[in-house]
């Protein structure tokens, strides 16, 4: 019980830290510290092209397109890190960011427009939880009800129309992935859709 993830949470004041020049943020301050201890000293700053292909890429998938990275290169030339803050809440709130991680959690969700093996079967609706998945990134949806929704989402009480047909589709997340509809004993087939569903 005095693992870390069973205590409380508890204010930590930042560490000293020998250079002090480097650090911007608190993080940066527990981060240095650790290195310091280690004799591990960080490496130099990343130029602006490659900081700014780092943060497009991490953020949206996508590269920055020239004007882009001219109105960041005026930007960084005055104040670097706020230069930095603000492209990356511009990209936290650009549509590009929902789908760039979206993809990760459709990839552990099993998404798909089809069954998958044996008679396939298509899903024509399937783009709704898809959609609502990139929407919930984007939104910035809590996770516990983010994940409530796709487990429970047609007993979830409450809410506006829009929220209780959002929860309604994210239990799509049951039903998508590979399921053989061919095997005969529908009592087997049952059972296989519902340990992949605990599975998953």
């Amino acid at each position: 019980k005095q693992f870390w993830a069973f205590l409380p949470v508890t204010e930590k004041a930042p560490p000293e830290v020998r250079d002090a020049n480097w650090p911007h943020t608190d993080i940066d301050r527990f981060i240095l510290s650790a290195q310091e201890k280690k004799g591990i000293t960080p490496v130099n700053d990343a130029d602006e092209a490659t900081l700014l292909r780092r943060i497009y890429f991490d953020l949206t998938g996508l590269p920055p397109t020239p004007g882009q990275a001219e109105t960041f290169n005026k930007a960084a030339a005055t104040n670097r890190q706020k230069a930095i803050a603000g492209l990356i809440d511009e990209l936290l709130a650009s549509p590009d960011f929902g789908v760039r991680w979206a993809r990760h959690w459709l990839d552990i969700a099993r998404y798909s427009e089809s069954t998958g093996g044996g008679r396939t079967l298509l899903f024509g609706e399937a783009w709704r939880y898809r959609d609502y998945v990139v929407d919930a990134f984007n939104s910035d949806k809590p996770y516990d009800r983010f994940v409530r929704e796709q487990i429970a989402g047609d007993l979830i009480q409450g809410g506006t129309l829009k929220e209780r047909q959002e929860a309604l589709i994210a239990t799509a997340f049951l039903l998508i992935g590979p399921t053989n509809y061919e095997l005969q004993d529908k009592t087997v087939l049952e059972m296989d859709i519902i340990d992949e569903q605990l599975d998953t």
